[in-house]
């Protein structure tokens, strides 16, 4: 998100109490040296109503854009009956409550909550085995499990079958293989990555990762990872202060960090406990740096650093403030400026490259209250494409040209995306307040921090076209900045 303090939004009144997680005013933009400010990456609020315009300004071309509403589609039911268990209890329930969760999220199938029987299928992946169908009705699959094994090594075969033609359903998964336990939940994802495939041509992306930042403490931040139903939760940059804003890719983990007293960018070239394969020269170490082991320090000024966004050529578009405004820069790969890209009196910033790299978004003051630009790569060509809204922020392109954003009318705060052509369409509408929104690697799902239901803030993931939403996020807290890992697991340098 762009703002990360909890505030009110832009059309709320000051005398109502800030909700958690929600964009805030302006806070100030530079703080002296060994002070810690709040983290805030901010643009002036706009008082202009959405629809009205200020002495100068066109018309807002808002009658000339259609926002469409999530979408109400049919999801294909699929039974999920209890597995075949010859293994303890524990690993049972994980093949269980994985392929259920998977089938949940995926968008594509919908798991019956009729309590089944155990199946009992045959140890022999190869041998005959006929279901009761009768038991299936309503289904139009049925995804069947036997796990074998022990605390030593485990066993897990599947069998999906379309119920309608009581035909089997070729499934190229993972390899039947003995595995040690600790490896299930991720040889499970797997396979219900290939049941995807199956089913839709497109492969599932349950085996990714999610990086985030939560408060640690009273004044603190972290930044953590999970999976993509929110297991696995691992801390990544938990020493004392505020962290926030990761941006995984190729060459590592970006992020901001107010260790010095101020914001500045970070790597972390290895962000778990498997180092891939680096794919560009580490920055060099230099006196003053305050980055702990294992991290790179790749600000060195006075300035301020916010969001940054590594491009598919390493090079990186980053927020920087000198104090009296913002601006979107781009640096190489070690953390060199290369060139201001905006170089505008107003408030320039939450970059994000275009999947081919030719072509950045950002948020942008220039005519008011905070909207979505774009421009080429070396920051010319700069046009708005924003109009819904007072206040649209936190944008992320997506894989398949999308633009995935914040956006605030009134009260409400909602995911939202667009094309370059302007067609939206709006994922969250009425579900409280949704922010900080990014692109799953297929650009199928999208991820965001959410207050629905009230209390503190929750990371959800929705179906592309909003058609389906479930929290993922098991850790009471409060959440920011979700960030999905989409770079391709053979180019990672975080596994």
């Amino acid at each position: 998100m762009l703002l990360l303090a909890s505030i009110a939004g832009p059309n709320v009144a000051a005398s109502e109490p800030p909700r958690t997680g929600a964009p805030t005013p302006p806070l100030a933009p530079q703080a002296p040296r060994g002070s810690a400010p709040k983290p805030s990456e901010t643009v002036p609020i706009d008082p202009t109503k959405p629809g009205e315009t200020k002495p100068g300004e066109s018309p807002d071309p808002l009658a000339l854009y259609v926002v469409v509403e999530a979408t109400r589609r049919h999801f294909d039911p699929i039974a999920i009956p209890p597995v075949d268990c010859h293994a303890p209890g524990e690993l049972c329930a994980v093949v269980q409550d994985v392929m259920a969760g998977d089938a949940k999220l995926s968008g594509v199938v919908k798991p019956l909550e009729h309590p089944f029987a155990k199946v009992n299928l045959p140890r022999e992946p190869r041998r005959t085995w006929e279901p009761d169908w009768a038991s299936y009705k309503g289904a139009k699959f049925l995804l069947a499990a036997r796990v074998e094994g022990s605390t030593v090594g485990v066993l897990v075969d599947w069998r999906l079958y379309r119920v309608a033609d009581k035909k089997l359903v070729e499934v190229k998964g993972p390899p039947r293989q003995r595995m040690a336990p600790g490896k299930l939940r991720l040889h499970v994802h797997r396979y219900m990555n290939a049941l995807v495939e199956a089913l839709t041509g497109t492969r599932g992306v349950f085996d990714t990762q999610i990086f985030f930042a939560r408060r640690t403490a009273k004044d603190g931040r972290g930044i953590f990872r999970m999976d993509m139903d929110g297991a696995n939760e691992v801390p990544i940059v938990t020493d004392p202060g505020i962290h926030m804003f990761p941006s995984p890719g190729r060459s590592g983990l970006l992020y901001v960090s107010f260790r010095g007293g101020k914001p500045d960018l970070f790597r972390l070239p290895q962000a778990s406990s498997t180092l891939g394969r680096m794919m560009r020269p580490a920055a060099t170490p230099m006196e003053g740096d305050v980055a702990p082991p294992g991290h790179e320090q790749l600000s060195r000024d006075d300035n301020q650093y916010r969001k940054g966004s590594e491009g598919p050529d390493g090079r990186i578009v980053v927020t920087i403030n000198d104090g009296d405004q913002a601006d979107v820069w781009l640096l190489d790969s070690v953390g060199n400026p290369l060139k201001n890209l905006t170089k505008h009196p107003s408030d320039d910033l939450s970059p994000t490259w275009s999947p081919d790299g030719r072509k950045i978004a950002f948020v942008s003051n220039r005519q008011g209250g905070p909207q979505i630009f774009v421009m080429d790569e070396d920051g010319t060509n700069v046009r708005r494409i924003t109009y819904y809204g007072g206040y649209n922020v936190d944008p992320d392109w997506g894989p398949d040209g999308r633009i995935v954003y914040s956006a605030s009318v009134g009260t409400a705060i909602d995911v939202v995306t667009i094309d370059l052509q302007g067609r939206m369409q709006r994922l969250t509408p009425s579900q409280g307040r949704c922010w900080d929104p990014t692109w799953s690697p297929d650009g199928r799902h999208v991820v965001y921090v959410s207050d629905e239901g009230g209390g503190k803030s929750r990371i959800w993931v929705s179906t592309a076209d909003g058609a389906a939403r479930h929290p993922v996020s098991r850790t009471p807290s409060e959440y920011f900045t979700p960030a999905w890992n989409r770079v391709p697991a053979g180019e990672r340098a975080l596994k």
